[in-house]
């Protein structure tokens, strides 16, 4: 009995040795590696997520291996993945298996046309206009709207002769989808710029049975070409009851410094409707129409809409006069601001003046450290930090990686990430060595392994 014992313990020792012994070592790669192998071994799961990473991150590390996955993967989405990449990243996708595509797209899926479609509008690859003129001709809905705006962006006088003729083309659709095409097709008009449709948009703007919606895009169309002979319709169409009609009058008007635009932009800035005022505000920036600056502080304090109020803030901000900066200033100092108005100041002036504003915004973000109720006000400062080209945020990134809060400190290693701050690579490794940071361990690993 006892030797019976004796051999079932050796037995179940030799079984633990043998589970041992085949037990997976120990993952020793880099981060570099690892990122390698997915491209080359891993699901479509794990490529797709690993795209998307590496979007974020907005890293060129491994475009090699990104176009060789490209060239070889039969996988839809990790092939829409990286169309969706190259365009992110403004790089140019193979031109002929693009022209192929464009050249025959029906046994192709319609997602990956409309990728490519986008690739050729952000890249402004004009040598596929002609594609995209035939395939419009063809008179096909799939794509046309997407088609026009891409012709709108590459194509050339040729391109617009086109689109005046494709304008009265009778479409075999229902009365609101045909105004759709006619808008965007106009917009496509002003967007190239041609001078021979002029005749033809001016008559649909001045012609008052026609749709105003159309009117306002043939307006901002016709304005666009930067002829003055459009001002007095622009005055014109200032002076009508149609708000539409109104901010088309005050977009053209921002293509034009003379006095009678200038004039009627900031009469903009007093419009009843709001979305009017709005276009005024971008106009002014536009045109740094520092005359403004006035009215603008007017809106910026009592407009009764919200979205108008911040709108005037960033303009402020954009004509970059001293008194202009000092009322951004003096409202993000003042314990009446709001936290929401004080984070849009900041922003304005961070972006335009941050020498100006940067002890009191350093201030501030000290302060949001210390109250865990101010943890929304921390985080809207700490994406200022890392949308502006001040970099002087040593001591408030420290500050931000040994907070208790998890986000917090998140945005602590993005802020290293992106200034890399020699003094603070001790803390980062010390969440790169702490599993129970979780996602935290995870990125503090990635940013080290650059």
């Amino acid at each position: 009995m006892h030797k019976k014992t004796l051999s079932f313990v050796v037995i179940a020792a030799i079984i633990n040795m043998l589970c041992v012994a085949q037990s997976p070592l120990e993952d020793t790669r880099s981060e570099r590696q690892k990122r390698v192998d997915v491209f080359q071994y891993g699901l479509e799961s794990d490529i797709l997520q690993l795209l998307q990473t590496i979007q974020d991150e907005k890293t060129h590390e491994y475009d090699n291996e990104i176009r060789t996955l490209f060239e070889t993967t039969r996988s839809i989405s990790v092939r829409e993945s990286i169309i969706s990449l190259y365009t992110q990243n403004k790089q140019m996708l193979p031109e002929d298996w693009m022209f192929q595509i464009l050249e025959d797209p029906w046994d192709s899926p319609k997602t990956t046309v409309r990728l490519i479609l986008t690739h050729v509008y952000e890249l402004d690859i004009k040598s596929a206009a002609s594609y995209i003129r035939n395939l419009l001709a063809e008179d096909n809905s799939d794509f046309r709207d997407q088609l026009i705006q891409t012709i709108g962006k590459i194509g050339d006088s040729t391109d617009a002769a086109f689109l005046v003729d494709y304008l009265e083309n009778d479409f075999d659709v229902d009365e609101k989808t045909r105004l759709v095409i006619r808008q965007n097709i106009m917009t496509a008009l002003g967007e190239l710029g041609a001078l021979e449709t002029w005749d033809r948009l001016y008559e649909i703007a001045t012609n008052e049975d026609e749709n105003t919606f159309i009117r306002a895009t043939a307006a901002t169309s016709l304005a666009s070409m930067k002829k003055s002979e459009i001002l007095p319709l622009l005055e014109n169409l200032f002076e009508n009851k149609d708000p539409l009609l109104r901010s088309a009058a005050i977009t053209g008007a921002s293509n034009y410094t003379d006095s009678v635009a200038r004039s009627l932009i900031i009469e903009g800035l007093r419009d009843n409707y709001y979305k009017v005022r709005l276009e005024a505000l971008s106009a002014v920036e536009n045109l740094m129409l520092v005359e403004a600056e006035t009215s603008i502080v007017y809106r910026a304090q009592f407009d009764p809409v919200d979205s108008v109020k911040l709108k005037a803030y960033e303009t402020l901000g954009a004509i970059k006069t001293e008194s202009a900066h000092k009322w951004l200033l003096d409202t993000f100092n003042a314990d009446a601001t709001s936290d929401r108005y004080k984070v849009k100041a900041a922003d304005v002036l961070m972006k335009y003046n941050a020498p100006l504003v940067f002890d009191s915004f350093a201030r501030l973000v000290d302060s949001s450290l210390k109250d865990d109720k101010k943890k929304w006000l921390r985080y809207e400062l700490g994406k200022i930090m890392l949308n502006t080209s001040e970099t002087d945020y040593e001591d408030i990134a420290l500050a931000y990686l040994l907070n208790s809060d998890v986000s917090t400190r998140g945005i602590g290693l993005e802020l290293f990430n992106k200034y890399r701050y020699e003094s603070l690579r001790g803390e980062v490794e010390k969440i790169s060595e702490d599993k129970k940071q979780g996602g935290l361990y995870t990125r503090a690993r990635r940013i080290l392994d650059k």
